[in-house]
């Protein structure tokens, strides 16, 4: 009893809304539906997309590292490794020099 008096008052609710912006509750439940697949639908869309660019975007930036640096890559990649470490070995120790000021002990 108490279950059907809930459900004519959300009907009746749900009628009033469905006379003022449409033209009978059947448009409601079809707007409402039409609005919970397309969010759905962009939802499925945005997560291919992500999904397709985290695989490929690494193979496409390998391949155009590989294809501009062919004829230098022997020389080339040693380099990056040689200045990247040193780019990181001094940016660590400036963090590990910071770091021992901030220690009080």
């Amino acid at each position: 009893m108490e279950g059907e008096t809930m459900a004519t008052t959300i009907r009746a609710t749900l009628g009033k809304l469905a006379m003022r912006h449409f033209q009978t509750l059947d448009d409601l439940f079809c707007c409402m539906i039409f609005f919970v697949s397309a969010i759905a639908f962009w939802y499925v869309i945005a997560w291919v997309v992500g999904t397709v660019v985290k695989l490929i975007f690494p193979v496409v930036v390998m391949f155009v590292f590989m294809v501009v640096f062919n004829e230098h890559y022997s020389t080339v990649l040693p380099k990056l490794v040689k200045h990247g470490t040193e780019f990181f070995s001094k940016v660590g120790n400036r963090f590990g020099i910071i770091a021992n000021l901030l220690d009080y002990e």
